[in-house]
């Protein structure tokens, strides 16, 4: 086995240009709640229809190489979660290294990137639903203080 890397050849990093994909795009799974990572980065703002000056095209380049160093740092974090929680066993604790290709080899972007906008939606639900409780019951004391009526809060939690 000497000299055969573990890795498969899809997953080992590959010298490519700029702009081409490594693999092709992922599709999001057949599961609710799920979304398309992809589909999501490229909603929103303007589609361009002249190209653009050369000294904007370069700055975008260098940015987004800036931005998928983190994209990149964020899911080999998630991939190393992953691999410990799915491929880590025994007393004292191993790695299962076939285990652990298959599961690096079978993460999607979606995957590794849909946390980051889980805990984004999630965080944002809780705040509204605390503004929403604050509001009814802040109604609730007015009413009580104005001596009007029932001051029960009309919030529905569901």
């Amino acid at each position: 086995m000497a000299g055969r890397s573990l890795v498969p050849q899809k997953i080992r990093p590959a010298k490519r240009r700029p702009g081409s994909a490594l693999v092709k795009p992922s599709r999001p799974e057949a599961v609710p709640g799920t979304f398309d990572f992809r589909a999501i980065v490229h909603t929103g703002n303007s589609t361009l229809v002249d190209p653009l000056p050369e000294a904007v095209q370069s700055a975008i380049d260098r940015r987004a190489w800036d931005l998928s160093r983190e994209a990149y740092e964020a899911c080999r974090t998630f991939l190393a979660r992953r691999v410990a929680y799915q491929a880590v066993c025994g007393n004292p604790r191993v790695v299962q290294p076939k285990r652990a290709i298959q599961v690096i080899a079978h993460t999607t972007l979606n995957q590794a990137m849909g946390p980051v906008h889980a805990n984004a939606l999630g965080q944002m639900e809780t705040f509204i639903q605390m503004v929403a409780t604050t509001a009814a019951d802040t109604a609730a004391a007015i009413r009580r203080e104005l001596g009007r009526g029932d001051a029960t809060p009309e919030v529905s939690n569901g």
